[in-house]
């Protein structure tokens, strides 16, 4: 099991912990009550997430992940293995792939 601490401003922290719950490789087991939270200078506040992480392999799922480029062609792999974490708009994906993506060419 892992044990979170998240400070910052309220809504963000309360996004943020819904962005883990969201996530299917994760279980919240345990978080913390609005009045639990401790609150800190400026209105920010320190809550905490208990949860139990997932891998893909573990779960039996592998993942396709789609990409499009800037001229509107996809690029499509699937992960046999790996993590999705996501903070808001910015995803981060590391795994193994089964097929591998094509050379993109920098311009």
């Amino acid at each position: 099991m892992l044990t979170l601490r998240i400070e910052g401003p309220r809504s963000e922290v309360h996004a943020f912990i819904q962005d883990v719950k969201n996530n299917p490789q994760t279980r919240v087991i345990a978080q913390s009550m609005p009045y639990m939270e401790e609150v800190l200078e400026g209105q920010n506040v320190t809550s905490y997430c208990q949860l139990q992480y997932h891998s893909l392999e573990k779960m039996g799922k592998s993942m396709v992940v789609t990409l499009e480029t800037k001229e509107g062609e996809n690029l499509i792999f699937s992960l046999e293995y790996g993590k999705v974490i996501r903070v808001g708009n910015i995803f981060q994906i590391t795994g193994k792939i089964v097929t591998f993506l094509p050379k993109i060419s920098s311009r």
